[in-house]
């Protein structure tokens, strides 16, 4: 069986839904997971090793592989940072055959379910968004973000902007101009931060799979160590299953889940227990239609994104000024 270590940074208070996020870790057993972090935490699950370091610290590994200076001045930066993490920490990446990156703003399902030997032997990258990645562990394709194709990797660390480096614009940019193999499907749950319902993104999402990408009733849960979707179609509630969910920077609030919950609803509201078959009644409860809030969001997300923009240009204009005045 193929060898895989998940990598996951995070520096500041840990998300309310860590138990539950631990939780799915522990449940693929086969599968290593290595959480780089300042907080103060025991985690039991076997699967899961514990590198304690400071944000500056943190810093100082990844300036150490360059000859540049780098730009790290918050967290949130170190999304960009995600392709050279195994070569920050080649300690614990021996011995692997894959490894990669995950975010916490999610819950794992089963993993080696979609992400059979099979499948592992005929690619070198696994995934293209920065939710979870990875990459098959050799010392060519660990030094592939230094290759031309996509964002450049000096430009990406030498700015305090995210630049999705270790996304589709830098490194899927790469392995699609050199054609190297990457595993595509589209086997996940990937909520589109753009809606207030439980929506998935359409982002990626092949043509003619746009249709059948959402229901007008749908609800996702965890049960048992794998993530679900129940759906109304022709009058039936049917289920599919995903390799995991990614809620998409949302805050997950514990609504008095009881120790040891083997099953519960995620929803725009945070996590709540399920006890029994999915209802008619629960895509309601769980997942409805709101549509003042969607226009609430779409506003939100609009000026957001022109805000962004707005500071993009003005600090090309302050650096053109600069340059021009000395």
């Amino acid at each position: 069986m193929y060898k895989l270590l998940t990598i996951s940074c995070y520096f500041g208070k840990l998300p309310d839904h860590f138990p539950e996020f631990i939780r799915s870790v522990a449940m693929n057993p086969t599968i290593d997971f290595l959480l780089v972090t300042d907080c103060e935490i025991d985690v039991s699950a076997k699967n899961v090793t514990i590198h304690r370091c400071t944000f500056p610290e943190m810093k100082e590994r990844l300036q150490a592989l360059f000859d540049f200076q780098i730009t790290l001045d918050r967290p949130y930066k170190l999304c960009d940072y995600k392709p050279v993490w195994g070569l920050a920490f080649p300690e614990y990446i021996h011995g692997y055959d894959f490894w990669g990156y995950c975010d916490m703003d999610l819950i794992f399902g089963d993993i080696r379910k979609y992400l059979s030997d099979d499948t592992l032997h005929n690619y070198d990258k696994i995934y293209i968004l920065g939710h979870l990645t990875y990459y098959r562990n050799t010392p060519e394709c660990n030094e592939r973000y230094r290759l031309d194709g996509g964002v450049n990797y000096q430009s990406a660390f030498t700015t305090d902007k995210i630049t999705a480096f270790d996304e589709i614009a830098g490194m899927q940019n790469i392995y699609d101009k050199h054609g190297f193999s990457t595993y595509f499907s589209r086997d996940y749950a990937d909520i589109t931060y753009g809606k207030v319902r439980f929506t998935l993104s359409y982002f990626h999402v092949p043509e003619e799979l746009v249709a059948e990408n959402n229901y007008d009733q749908q609800v996702f849960y965890w049960e048992n160590g794998r993530v679900y979707r129940a759906y109304v179609k022709e009058n039936q509630i049917l289920q599919d299953e995903f390799n995991y969910i990614h809620f998409s920077k949302r805050k997950m609030t514990r609504n008095e889940l009881p120790e040891g919950c083997h099953a519960f609803f995620i929803t725009n509201r945070g996590l709540f227990e399920k006890t029994g078959e999915v209802t008619e009644q629960d895509f309601d409860r769980y997942n409805p239609h709101e549509p003042i809030l969607e226009l609430v969001r779409s506003v939100e997300c609009w000026w957001l994104h022109h805000l962004e923009m707005g500071k993009y240009y003005w600090g090309v204009l302050k650096r053109k000024i600069c340059a021009v005045t000395g």
